[in-house]
């Protein structure tokens, strides 16, 4: 804490990121958001792509500054810019929402496209779900498919629960009951309600 604060205060943007998250988690120090805030600013002014997701962050669920989706979306913005998926897949959360921001479905997918393509499964699932729905992009539920099945793999019971529904319904894919219920599994057993009740529904 003390030498990050001696070279945050000298300006050193990793420096000042550190001595933020400190403050942010309480480690080593108080735990103060209003200052990890502070902190986040300096280094996100200076072009550190984390610090400026994490003020982002801030600005969107109101920890140590007010409320602000629009100041939320320019930070997300420029971290996104700069490459990190969680910037890119909850900028694409506030142009699907149009929080900060004019909802743009279009704008939405090509930031989901951009954090799915690098691994978020959030993102893979967001940008599955806007195939499979035809927003900002021509409706493929093949390549919905493709994008629940990444985001599965991975874990998220969302997905796993989204590719049950399009084996149940053979959307993009051949229909497969069995698959259907392996995948619903996978995501009731991770507590997932839609996927209980769609087992419930296919008897089991």
């Amino acid at each position: 804490m003390k030498w990050y604060k001696k070279a945050a205060e000298q300006g050193d943007a990793d420096a000042q990121h550190n001595l933020a998250l400190c403050y942010y988690n309480g480690v080593g120090v108080t735990e103060n958001k209003a200052e990890a805030v502070k902190w986040y600013k300096k280094a996100a002014e200076q072009g550190d792509a984390e610090a400026q997701y994490n003020l982002g962050y801030c600005y969107y669920n109101g920890e140590g500054v007010t409320e602000n989706d629009a100041e939320a979306v320019k930070w997300y913005k420029k971290a996104a810019e700069q490459g990190i998926a969680e910037a890119q897949n909850n900028l694409g959360n506030r142009y699907y929402n149009g929080e900060g921001v004019a909802e743009n479905k279009a704008e939405a997918v090509k930031w989901y496209k951009k954090a799915a393509e690098q691994g978020l499964a959030d993102a893979q699932c967001s940008l599955g779900a806007c195939y499979a729905m035809g927003e900002g992009v021509t409706e493929n539920k093949a390549e919905a498919v493709k994008w629940f099945r990444k985001a599965a793999e991975q874990g998220l019971a969302e997905a796993q629960c989204n590719l049950g529904v399009c084996y149940e319904n053979g959307w993009g894919v051949t229909k497969n009951k069995a698959e259907a219920v392996k995948w619903y599994r996978k995501a009731a057993e991770q507590g997932f309600e839609d996927a209980k009740n769609a087992l419930e529904n296919l008897g089991y």
